[in-house]
């Protein structure tokens, strides 16, 4: 499912027809081409007609056991992530020794520089302009392979799964997040894949 177009969730909505216009044919086109994206809007359709059946009657056991039996195995394969997890490297630090003059910014600011088989991305953290407050703002630019839109992005402290800040980006990539110092890891939203940029120092 690697770079995969049509996320699985699209497809449950395309196969409850809760999809219109552009976004339905894009997934309409998509699964003239792609027999396992049909063979899933097939069985979920199947599943719905099923459950449909007689508004006051309650479906037949056998009926509810294979339903439930669908999406149990779905749950169990690797596609059923929705997210592929792909872990990012850091390829450039304005603070190292190496950094070109001028690279470092203003008043205590910094750059960094990550580097995917999915995407690149270019941070920019700036300190408080009021030292009270304690916040980082962290200024990015995510930029996708292939053009994948950017949905979230979002700041989860290191060894946590929960973002403590999370935005959207705009069409161009562009991000902006406040967090406090601490080490994060952040967490970059593509169509099909969770981009992580491990282990970054604010502060």
């Amino acid at each position: 499912m690697r770079n995969h177009p049509v996320p699985y969730e699209q497809l449950i909505a395309y196969a409850a027809d809760e999809l219109d216009g552009p976004e339905a044919a894009a997934v309409a086109a998509h699964l003239e081409a792609c027999t396992r994206c049909m063979a899933t809007v097939v069985r979920f359709r199947a599943v719905r007609a099923a459950l449909r059946v007689g508004d006051s009657e309650m479906p037949p056991p056998a009926t509810l056991t294979r339903a439930k039996a669908l999406f149990i195995q779905r749950q169990q394969t690797p596609e059923a992530n929705w997210l592929q997890r792909v872990i990012a490297a850091l390829t450039f630090d304005s603070r190292s020794g190496l950094a070109l003059s001028g690279a470092r910014g203003v008043a205590g600011g910094y750059q960094l520089g990550f580097e995917s088989s999915v995407a690149d991305v270019d941070l920019e953290l700036e300190p408080p302009e009021k030292p009270i407050s304690g916040r980082w703002q962290l200024l990015g630019e995510v930029v996708a392979h292939e053009n994948a839109p950017v949905t979230t992005v979002g700041l989860a402290p290191v060894g946590a799964s929960t973002p403590i800040a999370q935005t959207d980006a705009d069409e161009h990539g562009f991000f902006s997040l406040h967090a406090a110092p601490g080490r994060y890891n952040l967490l970059v939203t593509l169509p099909t894949v969770l981009l992580v940029l491990p282990d970054i120092e604010i502060g």
